[in-house]
């Protein structure tokens, strides 16, 4: 008679602490699903926009494909280019250009451009940094007028 009274009472209590327990442990996937919603775009919503942009596409410029995958991977290699010229019954023939001359220019000031060019973005992207802080960006020397103006 006791436990009868009490039963209805402890099995609440239970069925509180289970809840409790089953919402803390699901809470971390909880967490990870939220931030994937925030971030992760919805899979059916970007083929919807890229559909919507296809037919925008058709139908501004009347084209109904714009596949430019043969543009892409028909690169071959740089060979030297030989000729023959024939004056009267004299033929000469020989490089007209000779490509070793051109991969060794490539090879020898690709990694300078690239280096230039990381250099700018770096440069480009510390003066962003600084003036999101509100500070001055900084200057190349005197070729270049900085835009502060002394008071």
């Amino acid at each position: 008679m006791v436990w009868n009274f009490f039963e209805n009472s402890f099995n609440t209590v239970l069925s509180i602490i289970q809840n409790i327990f089953s919402t803390v442990v699901s809470l971390p996937e909880n967490i990870l699903n939220g931030i994937k919603f925030i971030f992760i775009p919805d899979t059916e919503h970007i083929n919807n926009s890229i559909d919507n942009l296809v037919n925008n596409f058709k139908n501004a410029f009347g084209v109904n494909s714009f596949d430019i995958s043969e543009v892409f991977g028909t690169e071959a290699e740089i060979g030297n280019q030989q000729g023959t010229i024939q004056v009267g019954s004299i033929t000469f023939t020989g490089t007209v250009f000779d490509s070793s001359f051109l991969l060794k220019a490539v090879n020898t000031f690709r990694p300078a451009i690239r280096g230039f060019i990381i250099f700018l973005l770096v440069l480009y992207n510390i003066n962003q940094f600084l003036r999101f802080i509100g500070q001055e960006g900084l200057s190349l020397g005197s070729l270049f007028a900085s835009s502060r103006k002394d008071d």
